[in-house]
């Protein structure tokens, strides 16, 4: 418990305004307009991740929804994806990122009935838009919304979303690893990493270790090595800046003791 309460001290995040949700720093900030960059850029910070849109509003706002999402702010950044699609409803990336808000994360993997038909809801559209101009999207945007079509059980009310959740890491999965240039496409590395992580998950908590009590260092659990060792490349890759993998490699790392306080003291507010 004490390395964990360490951890948390160093990851300067802003905190979900769900109460229900495990928040990094124990309250919920007030949401400024999105409307406001100035407001909102100290708290999100910067990354860039360009997107098909012929609109720049909508491309600052899905850079801010991404991070929200990085952020576990699943509230914020419904409303930021919203705004993306106020300024280009034809976006299919904005789409996206509402259909990912929606959906299943490490602090909630088991999602409502309304959250799963919201979440469809606009991965259809995303996957509608993208078929209108398939050829002018990149293929790492290709790859994440074919991947995200499956994401949601058709029966929103009655599906197995565990079921569907491990096709659409399967998907995601197997799109990146058959493609050498998207295999070491960061962005799509850290969702990789992200949906695998997201299946050791329930409501009980994570599991990405098993304990062996307090004298002796846990057992990592299988799949825990290889994700931190492909959160480790992208932070490599990008010089210890990805926000996502800074987020994702403490939790997969937080029983392991040194080296999550070694990610949580590279963590970037956001």
């Amino acid at each position: 418990m004490m390395v964990f309460r360490l951890v948390q001290s160093v990851v300067l995040l802003t905190a979900a305004a769900d109460d229900s949700v495990h928040s990094h720093l124990g309250h919920a900030p007030l949401a400024p307009p999105f409307t406001d960059l100035e407001a909102w850029q100290p708290l999100v910070g910067r990354f860039a991740f360009n997107i098909t849109t012929l609109s720049s509003e909508a491309q600052r706002l899905f850079g801010i929804g991404l991070l929200l999402i990085y952020n576990f702010d699943q509230p914020n950044a419904q409303s930021a994806f919203k705004a993306c699609l106020e300024n280009d409803p034809s976006c299919s990336m904005c789409w996206w990122g509402l259909a990912h808000a929606h959906g299943p994360f490490l602090n909630r993997p088991t999602k409502s009935s309304d959250d799963l038909a919201a979440g469809l809801f606009a991965a259809a559209n995303a996957s509608a838009q993208l078929a209108k101009r398939r050829d002018r999207h990149s293929a790492k945007e290709r790859v994440l919304i074919d991947a995200m079509a499956v994401r949601y059980p058709a029966n929103s009310a009655a599906g197995d979303q565990v079921k569907s959740y491990k096709q659409y890491a399967k998907v995601l999965r197997t799109a990146r690893e058959s493609n050498v240039s998207l295999s070491s496409d960061v962005d799509l590395t850290v969702f990789d990493a992200e949906a695998r992580m997201v299946l050791m998950c329930d409501d009980a908590g994570y599991h990405f270790y098993k304990s062996n009590g307090d004298d002796l260092p846990p057992t990592p659990a299988e799949g825990t090595a290889e994700i931190s060792k492909m959160l480790r490349g992208v932070l490599a890759t990008t010089g210890q800046t990805h926000p996502y993998a800074q987020h994702l490699l403490i939790h997969s790392t937080e029983m392991s003791n040194s080296e999550a306080l070694g990610a949580g003291s590279r963590q970037q507010p956001i």
